[in-house]
């Protein structure tokens, strides 16, 4: 038997008109409210529950978009005290019968609520667990894939910052939060991936929000959108920042290391396990040093404290997609097909990336000198976000692809990745333009070629000319004299190599 699906939406919703373009964009098919007024179907699924279902011709079984019901949503519910999705005026028309066919829960508790503030519906609701919980746990295996997919090289730490809407949110409450972690966080060792509800894409649309996190695209930053698999960017985090949204609930049920960042109980039902969750987490302390917060997080985590709030919200483990199924085709009264729904593969994350780091603050410390030999250690933070003036000791680095003028005037080390067969000509291109740059360093077809200002001239055949280029700068900064070959090992966040430079002639 074959399901045709259409979808369409209840007007007035604030978000309504952009998210009809997201579902033309996937290829779904799209009627107006009238259209469906006029429509017969054989059932229909809700995102929420509504008095306006009693319209429709068909049963309606209400399933929740998110980790339960358990957000206040007035404008919505028309109390201060229903969660949207389980309030009596959503549930019953005008004429006081239910408008729903079946109500899907996630958890028993919400039967409790039900038998308590509507029970003409009670015995309509079922409790079929979370589908998206069931999914995202039968894909666990695949993080590694997931993080590949992202860009992580071995090692990195991947933070996760996850913000619901409205003016209790991580997003509202703190914007600048992302721009500090990665001012904060060395970029060979962490990356930063930012989660927004697709309510903040639909009110300040894509363009607004690659604006907005500009600085931060061009620092490394990995933007989720609202289309892609954040499912899959969660099973690749080693810590999630976040509020009292779903995605920070999911987190936490697959025992993410989890810091709450803003806490939203103010739009929460008091008896919720979300509120719970809330007040039992670990906070993120947005003033404090942020690095050693994480580790603490990371280090120190311990599943067993959220797993209480946790019980309370997710039932029926394993099981949501088949029961979700069976109401389904018992609400349309035909037999259910003899094979189980498969449990479908998560889409590999595809997070929106502005051009490489061009501009770095770096911190390049000679840990161990002999006459000949030395170690430094490196630490890079993007450009963009990192404030030189309040952080000594960093140097100014550009790559031959940063086009600020001030960045590029201040720059102390310029460097090429591109092959050059003829270095010494670019080096002759940077210096009026980089008029601070006491190295100026190129790959060239035998390794890299190093220039500094008092015309040294260095090569080697080995490792990067970016490290490379760093590691031989801190060795001259410490005023340590060139011998006639010299070998540098180099610790960029705990990868470790080595390379051999000797003179040149100019």
């Amino acid at each position: 038997m074959t399901v045709d699906i259409t979808f369409f939406f209840e007007p007035g919703s604030r978000f309504g008109d952009k998210v009809v373009a997201d579902l033309t964009g996937q290829g779904a098919r799209v009627i107006s409210w009238e259209q469906a007024l006029e429509a017969e179907f054989d059932v229909i699924l809700a995102a929420h529950a509504s008095a306006r279902f009693a319209e429709l011709h068909a049963p309606v079984v209400v399933l929740p978009h998110g980790a339960g019901n358990y957000r206040l949503v007035e404008y919505t519910t028309g109390d201060r005290t229903s969660p949207t999705g389980l309030a009596r005026s959503q549930l019953l028309g005008p004429d006081g019968k239910p408008t729903v066919a079946r109500v899907l829960v996630s958890h028993p508790a919400l039967l409790d609520w039900l038998r308590e503030t509507c029970p003409e519906v009670a015995g309509l609701a079922v409790v079929v667990g979370d589908p998206v919980l069931d999914r995202t746990r039968a894909n666990r295996h695949r993080r590694e894939e997931f993080r590949r997919a992202l860009g992580l090289s071995c090692g990195q730490r991947l933070v996760v910052v996850s913000s619901t809407w409205g003016k209790h949110s991580l997003w509202a409450r703190h914007p600048d939060l992302t721009r500090r972690l990665l001012e904060s966080l060395p970029m060979d060792e962490y990356r930063v991936a930012q989660v927004l509800h697709p309510n903040i894409w639909q009110a300040e649309s894509s363009l607004g929000i690659r604006n907005c996190l500009g600085y931060e695209l061009d620092s490394g930053l990995l933007l989720i959108p609202h289309q892609s698999s954040w499912e899959a960017v969660l099973l690749a985090a080693d810590v999630v920042i976040g509020d009292h949204g779903s995605v920070s609930v999911y987190g936490a049920a697959l025992e993410i290391p989890f810091l709450l960042g803003a806490d939203g109980r103010a739009e929460l039902t008091s008896w919720s396990p979300t509120a719970e969750l809330c007040a039992t987490a670990v906070r993120l302390d947005p003033a404090a040093p942020l690095e050693p917060q994480l580790v603490r997080a990371i280090t120190h985590h311990d599943p067993a404290v959220l797993r209480p709030a946790l019980h309370r919200m997710f039932a029926n483990d394993g099981e949501a997609r088949n029961t979700i199924c069976d109401k389904l085709y018992e609400a349309m009264g035909r037999p259910h097909p003899s094979t189980k729904p498969r449990q479908r593969p998560l889409a590999r994350p595809q997070p929106i990336r502005e051009q490489s780091v061009t501009a770095f603050a770096v911190a390049a410390d000679l840990i161990e000198a002999g006459p000949a030999s030395g170690t430094v250690a490196i630490r890079r933070y993007p450009g963009p976000v990192t404030d030189l003036s309040g952080r000594d000791g960093l140097i100014p680095v550009i790559t031959a692809s940063e086009v600020d003028p001030e960045r590029r005037s201040d720059a102390e080390i310029v460097v090429n990745d591109e092959v050059l067969t003829d270095p010494h000509a670019w080096f002759d291109e940077v210096r009026p333009i980089s008029l601070g740059a006491k190295l100026v360093a190129a790959r060239s077809p035998d390794g890299c070629v190093l220039l500094f200002d008092d015309d040294t001239v260095l090569g080697t055949a080995d490792g990067d000319v970016l490290t490379t280029a760093i590691a031989t700068y801190a060795w001259k900064r410490a005023m340590r004299p060139w011998p006639e070959t010299l070998l540098l090992r180099t610790d960029v966040g705990g990868h470790l190599s080595q390379r051999t430079l000797t003179p040149r002639r100019g």
